[in-house]
């Protein structure tokens, strides 16, 4: 019977304390702003579109296609990376990674850098997308690797 008694008590008063915090008729309603009619200042249009890897293909969320200059990167899981040309869409090139690729890629001017599921970090060369460089590390990379000044952050 205490026992019962003293979870009531709780209750009420977990009840009591649920409700004073509940706003009152006196507070100040706030209602959104109505949306207003605006004009777009730039006019965008589609240059070209295309779909960058088959359907069967692992494309990893978070793996974001990065622009350097005059081209468009964009990578999988598997190790395949394509790099477009901005202008018109169509492949500069395509590389096969003997890797299975486990970050985003990272880029300099000249270079693409990954991390790989067994602890390599590697760069491309942007121009043709031949292997520059590889190197191993501790451990499994998952953030994109930052190259600056020949020094890899990742």
């Amino acid at each position: 019977m205490k026992v019962s008694l003293v979870k009531t008590s709780v209750l009420v008063f977990l009840s009591w304390l649920a409700l004073s915090c509940a706003s009152t008729p006196d507070e100040e309603i706030i209602v959104p702003a109505s949306l207003v009619e605006f004009k777009p200042e730039i006019n965008t249009s589609v240059i070209w579109k295309r779909s960058l890897f088959d359907e069967d293909e692992i494309v990893q969320f978070g793996y974001s296609p990065i622009v350097v200059k005059d081209k468009l990167y964009v990578s999988s899981e598997s190790g395949r990376v394509v790099a477009y040309d901005l202008a018109s869409g169509k492949p500069a090139w395509t590389t096969e990674l003997s890797f299975v690729l486990s970050s985003p890629m990272g880029a300099d001017s000249e270079r693409l850098i990954f991390g790989s599921k067994n602890a390599d970090i590697l760069a491309i060369n942007q121009s043709n997308g031949k292997l520059a460089w590889q190197s191993k590390v501790s451990s499994e990379i998952l953030s994109s690797p930052i190259l600056e000044k020949n020094v890899v952050i990742r």
